[in-house]
C-alpha cells in the first residue's frame, strides 16, 4: 500500500498505514528499550498533582493614625510603592492654623523670657552697687520662672501638633503591591485605627496549593517532602524545586472530572532540588501552574520521559486495531 496520497490543495500527504505505521512503532520501541537499557539516572516516583503558586507573605496593614478627613488619596489598588511613599494625606487645614498661632505665642513667650533676663542683669548690677534692694531681683526671678513654664507648655503644644501633621500624613511601611479598599475618596472622613490600605511586600517567598489523590496515603503528612516542577517560558527543561507539606485540609474533596477524591494542601517552598537547574525562586510567579509530587520511589529518567511516549503509541496503535511491537 503507498504511503502518500494528494491533499485537496493537491499537495502530497504523508499517511502512516499498514508496514509503515507497524515500523514506526517498532523503531519507536525499539529506541525507547535501546536507550532505557542506558540510562541508569533515577528521578523520584510518586503520586502527582497539580498545584498553584500563591504569596507566601501577609500583607501589612496601614491604618489611619488620627481622626479626619481624607485630602487626598495619591494611589490606586494595585499599584507599586517604595517604603516611605505617600499613600494619603489629611486634611490639616485647622491644625495648621492651632499650630501657627500657637508657634507665634511660644515665640512672644521667648522673647518675654529674654526681656526678663536681661532686666534681671541689670539688677544685678545695680545690687552690686546698692541702687536697687534684691527684692526686686527675686520678682524677676519669679516671672522668668512662669514664662519659661508658659513657653514649655506652648512648646509641648507644638510638638504634639506636629506629631498629628505627622500621623496625618500616611506612608507605605513596605515595598510592594497596594491593595486599596473600595470608597476610600478624597472628602471622606477616616477615624483612628481605621484600615486604609494593604501592602503586599515585595518578596519572592511564595508557596503552592495543590490537590493531591487521596491514595498518597502515609506519604502525605505534615512534613512530607515535595517536588515541583515548571517549564518557564523559553526554557526547554522543567525546572526543580524541594517543598515540604506544612497544611493539610480535613476532609477530602470530590471532583467530578476524577474518580478518586483529592487532598487540598499547602506547600511550603524550600529552594531548587538538588542535581537540578538552580533557578531563582523568582520563576515561580504567583499564578503559576506547577506539578506536584510526593516522592516515593525512583525510576530511571528515560522510563519517566518514555513511559508517557509508549502509552501514547499504544493509545494510537489500539485505536488502529494494531499492537504496539514489544522491544
Amino acid at each position: 500500500m503507498r504511503g502518500s496520497r494528494t491533499g485537496v490543495d493537491g499537495e502530497p500527504r504523508l499517511v502512516l498505514t499498514g508496514p509503515r505505521f507497524a515500523g514506526l512503532l517498532v523503531a519507536a520501541s525499539v529506541a525507547v528499550a535501546a536507550v532505557a537499557a542506558h540510562v541508569a539516572v533515577k528521578v523520584p516516583a510518586g503520586p502527582t498533582g497539580r498545584g498553584l503558586v500563591i504569596s507566601d507573605v501577609e500583607p501589612l496593614a496601614v491604618r489611619a493614625g488620627r481622626a479626619g478627613a481624607v485630602a487626598r488619596v495619591l494611589v490606586e489598588d494595585g499599584a507599586d510603592v517604595a517604603a516611605g511613599d505617600v499613600l494619603l494625606t489629611l486634611d490639616t487645614r485647622a491644625l495648621d492654623a492651632e499650630l501657627a498661632l500657637v508657634k507665634a505665642e511660644a515665640e512672644a513667650a521667648q522673647r518675654r523670657l529674654a526681656d526678663i533676663r536681661r532686666e534681671a542683669d541689670a539688677v544685678r548690677a545695680m545690687i552690686d552697687r546698692r541702687v536697687v534692694e534684691r527684692a526686686r531681683l527675686d520678682t524677676l526671678d519669679e516671672a522668668r520662672t512662669a514664662v519659661a513654664r508658659e513657653a514649655d507648655a506652648l512648646n509641648a503644644r507644638i510638638a504634639r501638633a506636629e506629631a498629628e501633621l505627622a500621623r496625618a500624613v500616611v506612608r507605605s511601611p513596605a515595598a510592594g503591591r497596594v491593595r486599596a479598599p473600595r470608597g476610600l475618596l478624597a472628602g471622606g472622613s477616616v477615624e483612628p485605627d481605621t484600615l486604609l490600605f494593604e501592602i503586599l511586600p515585595a518578596t519572592e517567598r511564595v508557596a503552592v496549593e495543590a490537590r493531591l489523590p487521596v491514595s498518597a496515603g502515609a506519604l502525605l503528612h505534615h512534613g512530607a517532602p515535595a517536588r515541583l516542577s515548571l517549564t518557564p517560558a523559553g526554557a526547554l527543561l522543567p525546572r526543580t524545586y524541594a517543598a515540604r507539606v506544612v497544611w493539610i485540609a480535613p476532609a477530602p474533596e470530590v471532583d467530578g472530572a476524577r474518580a478518586e477524591p483529592l487532598v487540598r494542601v499547602r506547600l511550603q517552598l524550600l529552594g531548587p532540588a538538588p542535581g537540578r537547574d538552580r533557578a531563582v525562586a523568582s520563576e515561580l510567579m504567583v499564578g503559576s501552574t506547577v506539578a506536584v509530587l510526593l516522592p516515593a520511589g525512583e525510576v530511571s529518567l528515560i522510563e519517566d520521559i518514555a513511559t508517557p511516549l509508549r502509552q501514547g503509541l499504544s493509545h494510537v496503535a489500539a485505536l488502529r486495531g494494531e499492537e504496539l511491537p514489544k522491544p
